[in-house]
């Protein structure tokens, strides 16, 4: 009995001498697991790290081992000892691949080495959140050891407009095609902190926006354009005490239009001057696109609204969308004029004015700058309000002729007219009878804080029209407040298709 007691006290002996001598073992240094390796999460902290290096991560403080952190995972970490006036902390990330030495980490596996100032958990300061980078981000070279250290920059997004639903923005170091990702934040989001370089440095913001199941994607800036190229550049630099770089609300880089409900639509003005009756015809050019009367098409039309009389006139309304319109012969049934394409814009009013005119009795291919130089046209425009400025522009769809946008003709003055001497041949130098029905004329008025109106007149239109030419008067709706809005517009920006 005797013998058993001591044999069992030795085995007991034994195991906690085995037990102890494990732990030595995992907490010594020497072995890549020199130290045991810790990837959990405290409950609450005041410093969290996110890795969106592609590696697997150490992370030290104070020169001493903390936390690991999967690629493309994150960690809480309570880091203990800080002051509600803030308290500086050293932050070194190391390569968990090429980290062999928990206790004395090599200066080749190094990733990122900075200094953070941190707040007590729960002292009412947001949480900082950092991010590790690609390695291709961070500095070359990088001697922990010898106290360099990157810079750390605090990217935010602090404002945006939330009518505009679910906004994300991408960050890009560099152009767009070529640059690397740094992460995402959704304007609601709290600010992110990012090791770089000091030095200058170049960012591309990428917007998402999804509102009512649509998602629309742009980017700022665009590199060819000087402005905004020069808007994007930062430089960091070393002596300043916090680095931070705001991205841009959507407001800020692009013009939004506000659109109430009654806006949804676009307004088509149909007038046939041709002096027979018409029949119209419209093709949506969008994918899948049908054919048909555009009684199939038109918003709330009524059956025979497809047809008009001689010198009749209709206003129809229309979902917004690229469109051929067609009118045909309601005899013969043959073509009597087209638009190949016409782009309706929600909230806008376009014209038609239908015509066989003079055009019809000359040679297709006759140059109107031959046979129509001496015809110098006066056009009158209208507006309400007053003071609306208005610009031309043209597009066609044939290669032949020259499209351009916007150009500036004034502002509608006293009463809210504006007159103007025009030549076709001056402003569309290749045009022909041949090709006008091709081209198509976009007068646009707009005020601020009103919402742009838009008609368009085909080619032929104003070639048959002869010396005098007036548009019906442009009338401005107010613009919508953002807070009442169904919907809104984005325009001038630089868009990116969704596949």
């Amino acid at each position: 009995m005797e013998k058993k007691r001591v044999f069992c006290l030795l085995l007991t002996a034994l195991m906690i001498t085995a037990l102890i001598t494990g732990c030595v073992t995992v907490g010594g240094s020497g072995s890549p697991d020199g130290q045991k390796l810790n990837w959990d999460s405290d409950q609450d902290g005041n410093l969290k790290v996110e890795n969106i290096s592609g590696l697997d991560a150490d992370v030290y403080i104070q020169s001493a081992y903390v936390r690991s952190v999967k690629s493309g995972g994150n960690v809480l970490i309570n880091v203990p000892g800080t002051q509600a006036s803030g308290s500086q902390r050293d932050v070194a990330v190391y390569k968990r691949a090429e980290n062999t030495d928990l206790d004395t980490p090599p200066d080749a596996a190094a990733l990122n080495a900075f200094s953070v100032s941190l707040r007590p958990a729960g002292s009412g300061e947001k949480t900082k959140i950092i991010r590790i980078p690609r390695p291709e981000q961070g500095d070359t070279q990088l001697n922990v050891s010898s106290g360099s250290r990157d810079l750390l920059v605090e990217f935010s997004y602090p404002f945006e407009i939330t009518t505009f639903g679910s906004v994300s923005a991408q960050i890009i170091k560099g152009q767009i095609n070529t640059g690397t990702e740094l992460g995402s934040l959704d304007h609601s989001d709290d600010p992110v902190s990012i090791p770089m370089r000091a030095g200058f440095n170049q960012f591309t913001i990428v917007y998402t926006v999804v509102n009512n199941g649509k998602f629309r994607r742009f980017y700022f800036p665009d590199w060819e354009n000087p402005v905004q190229r020069d808007r994007a550049n930062t430089i960091f630099l070393g002596m300043d005490i916090k680095q931070q770089y705001f991205i841009p609300p959507i407001s800020n880089i692009a013009r939004v239009s506000w659109v109430g409900a009654e806006d949804d639509y676009a307004t088509l003005k149909i007038q046939n001057k041709t002096g027979k009756g018409i029949q119209l015809i419209v093709e949506d050019q969008g994918v899948n696109g049908r054919r048909g009367s555009i009684e199939d098409f038109a918003v709330g039309t009524f059956v025979g609204a497809d047809t008009l009389q001689a010198d009749g006139s209709r206003r129809f309304r229309m979902n917004p969308g690229s469109f051929k319109l067609t009118a045909t012969d309601v005899t013969s049934h043959q073509s009597v004029a087209d638009v190949p394409e016409v782009i309706l814009d929600a909230g806008t009013n376009y014209t038609w004015i239908i015509t066989l005119g003079s055009s019809s009795t000359l040679t297709p291919e006759t140059n109107i700058r031959t046979d129509l130089s001496s015809l110098i046209q006066r056009w009158t425009i209208t507006s309400e309000p007053e003071g609306a400025k208005i610009l031309l522009s043209v597009e066609s769809t044939d290669s032949s002729v020259g499209t351009f946008r916007d150009k500036d003709l004034g502002n509608t003055g006293a009463g809210g007219v504006l007159t103007h001497r025009v030549s076709i041949a001056d402003f569309i130098p290749d045009i022909t009878y041949g090709n006008a029905s091709k081209v198509l004329v976009k007068i646009r008025a707009e005020k601020d804080g009103y919402i742009p109106v838009t008609q368009a007149i085909n080619a032929k239109t104003l070639i048959d029209s002869g010396s005098d030419f007036k548009l019906d008067e442009f009338k401005l709706p107010r613009m919508a407040d953002q807070n009442t809005a169904k919907s809104w517009v984005i325009e001038d920006v630089n868009w990116i298709p969704i596949e």
